[in-house]
C-alpha cells in the first residue's frame, strides 16, 4: 500500500505542468507594431548580414540602409541594436514610399575572436520583425 501512495505521489510531482515561459519578458516593440492590420503593412530592403572582416580595437562603425520598398508608408519603425551598450543614433521612425534612410552605428566588440551580433528591426512591415547580423574576427 506505501508502495501504490509513494508511486502516485510521484506521479503527481513529476506530471507537475510549469511554464517554461514565465521568465521570457515580452517585446515591447513587437507588440507596438503587431496589431496593425496587414492591409497597411509595407516592405522593407535590409542587409541579411554585414562582414566586418578583421577588425582591430573594440570599436567599429557600421553602416547600413533600410529602404521602404512597398506601397504603404512605413509608420513606427524601432532598430534594436545586440545589446543596451551600444548607443542607437537618432533616426526617422517614419519612412515615406519608395525612401530609404542611411544610418550608422558605432558598435562595442568586447570579446577577442569571431563575433556574430544581430541588429532586429521591427516596424510596420511584413512581418513585423527581421533581423540582421554583424560578423567578423576582432583581432585585438
Amino acid at each position: 500500500m506505501k508502495k501504490i501512495i509513494a508511486l502516485f505521489l510521484f506521479y503527481l510531482v513529476s506530471c507537475n505542468k510549469t511554464s517554461e515561459n514565465k521568465n521570457i519578458i515580452p517585446d515591447l516593440h513587437f507588440t507596438k507594431v503587431w496589431k496593425t492590420p496587414t492591409s497597411e503593412l509595407t516592405k522593407i530592403e535590409l542587409p541579411s548580414n554585414i562582414d566586418l572582416d578583421t577588425i582591430e580595437g573594440n570599436h567599429k562603425t557600421i553602416n547600413f540602409t533600410i529602404k521602404n520598398t512597398g506601397n504603404k508608408i512605413l509608420k513606427s519603425l524601432f532598430i534594436k541594436p545586440p545589446c543596451s551598450c551600444i548607443q542607437m543614433p537618432e533616426y526617422d521612425s517614419i519612412l515615406q514610399l519608395k525612401k530609404e534612410q542611411k544610418i550608422s552605428v558605432n558598435m562595442s566588440i568586447n570579446e577577442i575572436g569571431n563575433f556574430y551580433l544581430p541588429v532586429t528591426v521591427y516596424g510596420t512591415f511584413y512581418p513585423f520583425k527581421r533581423v540582421f547580423y554583424v560578423e567578423g574576427y576582432r583581432k585585438s
